[in-house]
């Protein structure tokens, strides 16, 4: 089974456009910058991430919970969206990949860089974790089941962050036995598939080609989802192969070309884009009474709607510094989640098993006497120990490769 999500990757560095690009009068924006070339930290997309991972953990600690009350089964189908994140996580991570390319395609060292930064923010923490949980099955192979044997035999799609791959071919993932949960590195491979292939095309295309570029690429990565689901494609396949997923990380890079436009006067336009997409989802929502993932009907349009939503926030938070969303998303809670939530993406899912084991919501339940108390300590404990580990994970290990990113500075 799988973790329905996304990728966290980074604190959000956001480079400023160029000072050659002024704002209309009255206009600004929080990525203008103090000098040219300077990159400066936006806390409303920290938040914007941290909102992204904590949708994914309600998910995922509440996806098997089921109620007799009416009240308490519309909580959970609203909390059963929250996969809904990577949509979220897959639009800031084009916008920011993209808005850092085009800043810095005229510098030295751009592919030198650039993969390097990458690299020393998430294969580190992805391969460490990666390498303990091999190690351990090793150990645990002689006494263990055919599943797990299975599990360590296809370990190279892990390796080779090609697990989303291997799902789509199989029609289902195969990444979770025995205790040991990886499913969820489905979405940190579509990422890394990615980085390893659009700094290419933000090179060698012009602004114009590439506002074209990531609409196409929106448009057929919609009308693929379409065309598989029709022909009964297995839905694990539609909701994980790359092709079908683009949607959201292009148009999160459109977002990131239209804000450094000179002169934008585009915010109209992707309000109301966003406010269409909002009612598509809403629709769908009272239609099949939720979002329900791995439904046909939400891959076919609510994929595209997600992705036009989160397109349209990342562009109002981009020129409206006063507004009130870009005050929510600097709120101190999101922020801090935002900045730990690679390493907690990573963990909680891994978790999530023994929670259930160990602490299950009906177990908690039975000690409280209350259903309410039994739900929400058990996502509580939930998201506080993933948090936890998260926080340990980058003070204790991953804030000294991010060191070495100096190495490797942007102009």
């Amino acid at each position: 089974m799988l973790a329905a999500q996304h990728v966290p990757l980074e604190r959000v560095e956001v480079p400023a456009p160029s000072e050659a690009f002024p704002r209309e009068r009255g206009e600004s924006s929080p990525l203008r910058p103090t000098a040219p070339g300077v990159f400066r930290h936006e806390r409303a997309l920290d938040g914007l991430r941290g909102v992204a991972v904590l949708a994914v953990m309600l998910f995922h600690f509440t996806m098997y919970e089921e109620s007799t009350r009416p009240l308490y089964r519309s909580a959970l189908r609203l909390l059963g969206a929250g996969w809904a994140g990577v949509d979220l996580f897959f639009a800031l991570s084009g916008f920011l990949i993209t808005g850092i390319l085009l800043d810095t395609r005229d510098q030295p060292h751009f592919f030198r860089n650039f993969y390097a930064r990458r690299a020393l923010r998430i294969l580190p923490l992805y391969y460490a974790v990666l390498a303990a949980v091999m190690v351990m099955l090793a150990v645990r192979l002689p006494a263990s089941g055919t599943e797990l044997r299975d599990l360590f035999g296809r370990q190279l799609w892990l390796w080779t962050y090609t697990s989303n791959i291997e799902g789509a071919i199989a029609g289902q993932w195969h990444f979770n036995a025995g205790g040991v949960y990886l499913n969820h590195f489905w979405s940190l491979a579509i990422e890394e598939q990615f980085y390893l292939v659009w700094p290419v095309v933000v090179l060698t295309l012009s602004r114009r080609a590439l506002t074209a570029s990531t609409l196409g690429i929106a448009l057929t990565a919609a009308l693929l989802r379409a065309v598989l689901t029709a022909c009964g494609v297995a839905p694990t396949t539609v909701y994980s192969f790359t092709p079908c997923r683009l949607d959201a990380l292009a148009l999160g890079g459109l977002a990131a070309v239209v804000v450094r436009e000179p002169a934008f006067r585009w915010l109209w336009l992707t309000r109301g884009a966003g406010l269409l997409a909002l009612g598509q989802l809403a629709w769908l929502a009272w239609r099949q009474r939720g979002l329900p993932w791995l439904d046909s009907n939400v891959d076919v349009s609510g994929l595209s709607a997600l992705a036009v939503l989160a397109a349209s926030v990342l562009v109002e938070l981009s020129v409206e510094p006063g507004g009130p969303l870009r005050s929510l998303f600097r709120s101190r809670p999101l922020v801090f989640l935002g900045k730990y939530s690679y390493a907690t993406y990573v963990f909680h899912y891994m978790l999530w098993p023994r929670l259930e084991r160990h602490l299950p919501a009906a177990r908690l339940e039975a000690a409280s006497g209350s259903e309410l108390l039994g739900l929400v300590g058990h996502v509580m404990i939930g998201i506080v120990i993933s948090v936890a580990l998260a926080v340990l994970s980058f003070h204790l290990f991953e804030r000294h490769f991010l060191a070495l990113r100096r190495r490797f500075a942007y102009r």
